[in-house]
C-alpha cells in the first residue's frame, strides 16, 4: 500500500540519514520518554539502534514497544520468567513483555478490576509471538499451588499450538500470520490461581482454504497433517500419494520445512489431548480435513444439454468417490449437490443445473463451511475444557453466575437459541455457522485478565472483503489507543486542574472509520437487492463518495508552487484519473490511518452473503461422521426475513469486543515490523517510520513524558497506604481525606514533589512511581503482619495453658477412680502431672492412647472400687436389676452386670452399721 499524505513527512524524514536527530539519534535509552528530542527521526533511530543490538523492547510510559527480530533471542525461558515473577518492582528490570504481565497481575491483585492487554501492529510485526510470551507469564503468575490451578495453567498454554495450527498460515509478510482474531479471558480464584478461561474468536479467513494470493500458503494444519501424520493414518486418509498435478487447495508444498511441520503436528496432538478432545473426535477432524483436500481435486468441466445450454459436469468421479467416503456421504448425492440445485416452485421441486462457474463456487463454499465447522468445534472443546473447573465449582471468586455473551449469527443455525439471531456466531468465523446440536460453553461473568491477539493492518497485492474488515478492526483499535492514551488523558487533566500543553498533541482524524461505515451500509443494501452486483456497488460508491478526501485518494499530492486555484485543479484532475482507474480495474481506494489501500470489488457481495447450497447442507445432516452431521444440522424456528451478512455479524462482534474492553483497565503493546523482507539484523528506517507515524507513537511519548501515567482516586490511595501509615506512625486519617493528609501519606511513602500531582478528586503519579511506593507499603504491611502474628500466637499460648490446667485438675480417669492405696492403681496408669511437665505434645498424645482400657479391665476396676466403698460405708446387699437385664436380653452375671444396693442403689447408702 501507499502512504497517506499525512504520513509522508515522517517517512521522508527517516529516509534522510543525516537528519536533525542531533544527540537523540544516538540515544538508545529503553525509555523513549527520556529522549533528548521527541520526533519521528529520533524515535526511529532509538528503536533501530536497540533492535540491532538485540534489545527489542522499549518503554513509552505505560506502553511497551516491541520490534520483531525475525530470529530467536535468549531473552525468554524459565530463568527470565522467574526473574520477573520474583521481582516486587518490575519497572526496575529491563523492558520486557514479562514486565507488562507483571504490571497486569499486580494491578489485578490490588484492585480486582478487569485488566486487558491489546497487542497491535501490522501483519508480520510479531503480535502472535508477543501474545504467546505474555500468556506464558500470565499463566505462570497465576499457576498457584493448587492442583486445579496448575492443571488449568497447562491447558491454557496448550491451546496455543492447537489454535496456531488451525488459525495461522504463512503469508508474504509473516511465516505465522494469524488469520483470525482471538480474545482470551482468564478468571482467577481468591488465591490468584487460574480458575477458568474463555476463548472468543473473530473473523476466521476461511476463504484461504480454497484460494490465496501468489506465494501464500493454506492453514498450517493441512501441511502438518500431510507431513506429520504416521503412514498408517495417511493411508487411511488417502493422503499417501499426491494426485497428478498436486493438491489444488495447497500451494508451494515444496517450500515447506518438513521437520517443522512434523514437530508442530506433535504439539497439535498434545494440545488436543490437553483440552480433552476425544480420540474419536480427533480422528473425525483429520478425516474431515482430508475430505476438504479431496473436494479441491474435483475437476468441474463444461457440458451442454439438449437445448445447447452450458452446464457443469464432472468428467472424473474418482475424487468424488474419495471425498464422499471421507465426508461420510453418498457419492451420487455429492455429485448431484455440486452440479444440480433443487428449487421449489409452488408445491413442486424443480431441478436446475449449475454453470461451471457456479458449481466451482458451490464446491469452494462447501469446503469453507466444513473447515469453519471444524475450527469452531475445536474452539468449543477448548472452552469446555478451560471452563470445566469453573462450572464444577459453580462460579469464581470474582464472578457470579455463568452468562452467555449475546451474539448475532447466521439465520437458522443456532444450537441453543431460537429466533432471528444466533448467539454463538458473533465473532466466531467469517461467515461460519454455529455448531448446531452442541451446547455452547458460556463465558463466565466477573473480573478477568484479558489478552487480545487480533490480525494486523494489511495492504496486500489483492485486497478483498476480508482485508477491509481487518483494517476496519485496526482502525477501531487505533481509535481506542488514541482515546485512552491521549484524548481522555487531556480531558481528565483539564477537569482535575492539572497543567498540560495540549497544543503539542495533534488531533486524531476519524474520517476513515465514518467512510468505512458508509461503505458497509451500501454493501448490505446491495446484498438485499435481487439483482445486486459488485459493479453496481462500485458505481454507487464512486458516486456517493466522490468528494470524500479519504476515498480514491491520489497516490501523489499536487506539486508545490502555483496558486491555490492551480493546486485545486491539479487535485481534481488527479481524482478524476483515479476514478477512471477504479472503473477500469474494478477497485477503489481508502486512505486508512496506516496507509493507502486499494480494494478489489469483485466477490464482495458473494462473500457477504456467504451462500451455502441447501442441497449439500441437507445431505450432510445424514453424514456418517458425527462431527459433520452436527455442524450441518438445522433447527426449526430459527429463520428470519431480515438479512444478516458476514460484515453485519462482524461489526456486531467487534462492537461487543470493544464494549468488553471498555470495562477493563487497558494496557497496550505496539509491535513494529523492522522490514518487509522478514530479514534478521536489518532495520528499514522508512518502514519503521511509517509505523511510528501512523500508530500515534510520537504523541503518546509526548503525553507520557509530560503527564502522569497512574491515576488513582483519593479514596483508593488512602485505602492502600492509610492503614500501614496509621500502624507505623500512630496517626489517624480523617474522612474525607484532605490535601494535607494526602501530603503526609506521600511524604511517608517517599514520593518526590515532581513525581505526583494532587487533583480535585484524583492523585496523579508519574510512570514507575507506584511500583516504588508499593515497596514502602509492603514494608509497613510487614510490621502489621508481625503484630497480627504475635497476637495470634499469644492467643494460642493462652488456650494451651488453660487446657493444661484443666487436665491437671481433672486426671485422665476422672474423680470416680478412687484408689485407696498405690498397689490398687493399675500398672498402665501414669502420673498426669509428670506427663504435663516433662513431655512434648506429641509424646502426651501417645501416652493418652496407651491409657485406653480394654472392656474387661475397665469392668474389673469399677468392681474393685465398688467393693472398697462397700467396706467403708457398711454392709450392703447386692441385687441384680432384673429390668435392666431383661432389657439387654442378658442371661447371667458377669463383668458388665449392673449392681444395686439395698436402700437406694449406687447413689445412696444405708448408715445402719454406724448407728
Amino acid at each position: 500500500g501507499q502512504l497517506c499524505p499525512s504520513l509522508r513527512a515522517g517517512v521522508l524524514a527517516a529516509r534522510m540519514g543525516g537528519l536533525k536527530a542531533g544527540a537523540a539519534a544516538h540515544d538508545t535509552s529503553e525509555d523513549l520518554t527520556q529522549l533528548a528530542d521527541v520526533n519521528v527521526a529520533s524515535v526511529v533511530e532509538a528503536l533501530k539502534a536497540r533492535a540491532l543490538r538485540g534489545d527489542i523492547y522499549s518503554r513509552c510510559g505505560p506502553l511497551l514497544v516491541a520490534v520483531n527480530p525475525y530470529r530467536l533471542l535468549p531473552i525468554y525461558g524459565d530463568e527470565q520468567l522467574q526473574r520477573y515473577l520474583s521481582s516486587a518492582e518490575s519497572t526496575s528490570l529491563p523492558a520486557h513483555v514479562y514486565g507488562v504481565g507483571a504490571v497486569v497481575v499486580q494491578a489485578f491483585r490490588m484492585s480486582h478490576q478487569s485488566q486487558a492487554v491489546i497487542v497491535s501492529g501490522e501483519s508480520g510485526a510479531g503480535k502472535t509471538e508477543t501474545c504467546k510470551r505474555l500468556l506464558e507469564y500470565l499463566s505462570a503468575a497465576s499457576a498457584g499451588g493448587a492442583a486445579i490451578s496448575r492443571n488449568m495453567h497447562a491447558r491454557v498454554i496448550q491451546t496455543n499450538p492447537m489454535l496456531e495450527s488451525l488459525g495461522c498460515a504463512r503469508t508474504l509478510r509473516n511465516d505465522n500470520s494469524s488469520r483470525y482474531g482471538k480474545f482470551i479471558t482468564i478468571r482467577h480464584d481468591a488465591s490468584g490461581g487460574v480458575r477458568a478461561a474463555y476463548l472468543d474468536t473473530y473473523l476466521l479467513e476461511k476463504s484461504r482454504v480454497t484460494r490465496r494470493g501468489d506465494g501464500e500458503h493454506n492453514f498450517h494444519i493441512f501441511y502438518e497433517l500431510m507431513y506429520g501424520a504416521d503412514p498408517g493414518m495417511r493411508n487411511d486418509l488417502q493422503l499417501t500419494k499426491a494426485p497428478e498435478g498436486g493438491w489444488a487447495y495447497l500451494s508451494d508444498t515444496a517450500n515447506r520445512t518438513v521437520a517443522t511441520d512434523q514437530a508442530n503436528f506433535s504439539e497439535l496432538l498434545k494440545g488436543f489431548h490437553a483440552v480433552g478432545l476425544p480420540s474419536k473426535v480427533r480422528n473425525q477432524v483429520f478425516r474431515t480435513l482430508a475430505g476438504i483436500l479431496w473436494l479441491g481435486q474435483i475437476r468441474i468441466g463444461a457440458g451442454t444439454n439438449a437445448a445447447g445450454e452450458a452446464h457443469a459436469t464432472i468428467p472424473d468421479d474418482e475424487a468424488v468417490r474419495v471425498a464422499a467416503m471421507l465426508l461420510g456421504c453418498d457419492p451420487a448425492d455429492l455429485f448431484d449437490g455440486l452440479c444440480i440445485r433443487c428449487i421449489k416452485a409452488g408445491s413442486d421441486w424443480v431441478k436446475s443445473q449449475y454453470t461451471p462457474a457456479q458449481a466451482r463456487s458451490v464446491r469452494d463454499g462447501f469446503a469453507q463451511a466444513i473447515y469453519a465447522g471444524v475450527f469452531r468445534r475445536v474452539v468449543e472443546q477448548a472452552n469446555a475444557s478451560l471452563a470445566a473447573d469453573f462450572l464444577a465449582d459453580g462460579g469464581g471468586s470474582h464472578g457470579g453466575s455463568l452468562t452467555p455473551t449475546p451474539r448475532l449469527g447466521d439465520l437458522g443455525s443456532s444450537p441453543r437459541w431460537s429466533g432471528a439471531v444466533t448467539p454463538r456466531e458473533l465473532g466466531a468465523t467469517l461467515g461460519a455457522r454455529a455448531s448446531p446440536g452442541e451446547a455452547a460453553v458460556a463465558e463466565p461473568a466477573g473480573s478477568f485478565v484479558g489478552l487480545l491477539d487480533i490480525f494486523g493492518f494489511e495492504a496486500l497485492g489483492v485486497n478483498s472483503l476480508e482485508q477491509i474488515c481487518i483494517n476496519y478492526a485496526n482502525e477501531k483499535l487505533q481509535d481506542m489507543f488514541v482515546s485512552l492514551m491521549i484524548e481522555r488523558t487531556q480531558e481528565l487533566y483539564a477537569a482535575e486542574g492539572v497543567r498540560f500543553d495540549a497544543a503539542a498533541v495533534p488531533k486524531h482524524d476519524r474520517g476513515s472509520m465514518a467512510l468505512l461505515d458508509a461503505i458497509f451500509r451500501s454493501l448490505t443494501e446491495e446484498c438485499v437487492l435481487p439483482r445486486g452486483s459488485d459493479s453496481q456497488l462500485l458505481a454507487k460508491l464512486l458516486q456517493v463518495h466522490e468528494a470524500n478526501p479519504l476515498f480514491n485518494t491520489p497516490p501523489d499530492k499536487p506539486a508545490a508552487g502555483g496558486s491555490s486555484q492551480q493546486r485545486t485543479a491539479q487535485l481534481a484532475a488527479a481524482r478524476r484519473r483515479e476514478t477512471m482507474v477504479s472503473f477500469d480495474t474494478k477497485t477503489f481506494v481508502v486512505c486508512h490511518f496506516a496507509g493507502r489501500v486499494r480494494y478489489g470489488i469483485e466477490g464482495f457481495l458473494q462473500k457477504n452473503r456467504d451462500p451455502l447450497s441447501q442441497d449439500l447442507q441437507v445431505m450432510m445432516q445424514w453424514s456418517s461422521v458425527p462431527l459433520l452431521a452436527r455442524t450441518f444440522s438445522v433447527r426449526s424456528g430459527t429463520t428470519s426475513s431480515k438479512f444478516h451478512g458476514v460484515v453485519e455479524r462482524f461489526l456486531a462482534s467487534l462492537s461487543a469486543l470493544l464494549t468488553t474492553m471498555g470495562t477493563a483497565n487497558v494496557h497496550f503493546i505496539r509491535c513494529i515490523k523492522p522490514n518487509d523482507a522478514k530479514q534478521p539484523h536489518f532495520v528499514d528506517s522508512a518502514c519503521v517510520a511509517k509505523q511510528v507515524t501512523s500508530s500515534g507513537l510520537v504523541p503518546a511519548i509526548g503525553i507520557s513524558r509530560a503527564g502522569f501515567s497512574t491515576h488513582m482516586s483519593r479514596h483508593d490511595f488512602a485505602a492502600l497506604f492509610g492503614p500501614p501509615w496509621e500502624r507505623t506512625t500512630g496517626g489517624v486519617l480523617r474522612q474525607p481525606v484532605d490535601n494535607a493528609q494526602l501530603l503526609l501519606l506521600l511524604e511517608w511513602v517517599g514520593a518526590k514533589p515532581n513525581e505526583y500531582c494532587i487533583g480535585k478528586s484524583r492523585i496523579f503519579l508519574r510512570n514507575g512511581v507506584l511500583s516504588r511506593l508499593e515497596l514502602v507499603r509492603y514494608s509497613g504491611l510487614d510490621k502489621c503482619v508481625v503484630m497480627v502474628q504475635a497476637a495470634a500466637r499469644r492467643r494460642i499460648a493462652i488456650q494451651a495453658v488453660a487446657k493444661r490446667r484443666e487436665e491437671q485438675l481433672h486426671p485422665a480417669f476422672g474423680s470416680d477412680c478412687d484408689y485407696s492405696s498405690e498397689e490398687d492403681k493399675p500398672n498402665h496408669v501414669v502420673d498426669s502431672s509428670r506427663v504435663l511437665r516433662g513431655d512434648s505434645f506429641s509424646r502426651r498424645l501417645d501416652i493418652r492412647k496407651s491409657l485406653d482400657l480394654a472392656d474387661d479391665e475397665e469392668a474389673m476396676r469399677r468392681k474393685a472400687s465398688f467393693d472398697r466403698k462397700c467396706r467403708k460405708f457398711g454392709t450392703v446387699v447386692k441385687t441384680r436389676r432384673p429390668a435392666a437385664a431383661e432389657r439387654r436380653g442378658e442371661g447371667g452375671g458377669g463383668a458388665d452386670d449392673e449392681f444395686e444396693m439395698a436402700g437406694g442403689g449406687m447413689g445412696s447408702f444405708s448408715m445402719g452399721g454406724r448407728e
